[in-house]
């Protein structure tokens, strides 16, 4: 009776221990496995203070537990994607809308772009360039050498001889011929080369460019004319100044003040201020002297006639050697 009494006790007092046993908390865990739940995010080596061994840890270490190792390697995978900083989000993004881009491009139809997606080419235009009216201005003083012949002078008095003589001074100053006045009217009345002598040399209307022309010839040189017909004083002062510039002397045919016809050199110019001036030879008496543009245009215009038809015609403008 005691016995059994006795083990009823025992059995009563390891139920009351088992049941108060069920409600004690679970021991703490050791330091190594706080380090290695707490780092695992980082997937590192994680290693003790003491001489505990390294623990190299793994995702597969966790695999099996449900309730937790599922979500932290979902973690670890949003880390990769999602946990970037910020800088590097847009690295990605703009890596993936350059390949879209790419992709969006390759794959439509160029026969269906639209108008507004066809790229033209860049043109560069050229601003246009207005040309200004050329022209030339000259400012160099052109004196040629010249010598002076004077038609009044030596043995024959030629009132006509205004032509010949002037030849004479290209002649000489331009071909180192050298002849006398009264040798060269003779020998242009011999020839022919008058238009009209008159008589003794002492009347008549002379000779023309044409006539002085034939002349030149007779001594073996080349000359041009040009009558300058319907020129404008511009026309005939730029003739005139391109003609000097190559170095030639004139026979320029004019109306003189007094109102006859008549030739004398142009063997040079110069300017003051916007007007040009010429010098001149006139072999009537030898006389040298200076006229402005103006004054050498209108005597060369006040010449009548504008075509071979007439003597003043053929009289009117510039002969020099070729």
């Amino acid at each position: 009776m005691k016995l059994k009494r006795l083990l009823a006790i025992v059995f009563s007092v390891s139920s009351v221990l088992l049941f108060c046993n069920s409600f004690l908390p679970a021991p703490k865990a050791s330091n190594i496995e706080r380090t290695v739940s707490h780092n695992y995010k980082k997937n590192e080596t994680i290693q003790e203070n003491s001489s505990e061994p390294v623990l190299s840890l793994s995702e597969s270490s966790f695999v099996c537990d449900n309730s937790s190792s599922q979500t932290e390697i979902a973690a670890s995978e949003d880390k990769t994607e999602n946990g970037l900083p910020d800088e590097d989000k847009n690295i990605t993004d703009s890596f993936d809308d350059e390949s879209k881009s790419e992709e969006e491009t390759e794959s439509v139809p160029y026969d269906e772009l639209s108008q507004e997606d066809t790229v033209y080419e860049e043109q560069t235009i050229e601003p246009e360039i207005i040309q200004e009216p050329e022209y030339t201005i000259i400012y160099d003083i052109i004196n040629l050498d010249t010598y002076i012949y004077d038609q009044l002078s030596g043995s024959i008095y030629s009132s006509s001889g205004c032509g010949p003589t002037s030849a004479a001074m290209l002649l000489s100053s331009e071909r180192n011929i050298g002849i006398s006045k009264d040798d060269i009217i003779t020998t242009a009345y011999d020839n022919g080369f008058y238009y009209d002598v008159g008589v003794n040399f002492t009347s008549g209307r002379g000779v023309t460019l044409e006539n002085i022309r034939d002349l030149m010839n007779y001594y073996g040189q080349e000359a041009v004319i040009d009558h300058l017909w319907n020129y404008s004083n511009d026309d005939i002062v730029n003739t005139i100044n391109s003609k000097l510039d190559e170095g030639h002397r004139l026979i320029c045919g004019h109306r003189t003040f007094s109102g006859s016809l008549h030739y004398f050199v142009i063997y040079g110019k110069y300017r003051i201020d916007d007007r040009m001036y010429y010098n001149i030879v006139d072999p009537w008496g030898g006389s040298v002297y200076n006229w402005d543009q103006w004054t050498l245009t209108d005597r060369i215009i006040s010449v009548g006639g504008n075509d071979d038809s007439t003597f003043e015609g053929c009289v009117k403008g510039l002969l020099w050697l070729d």
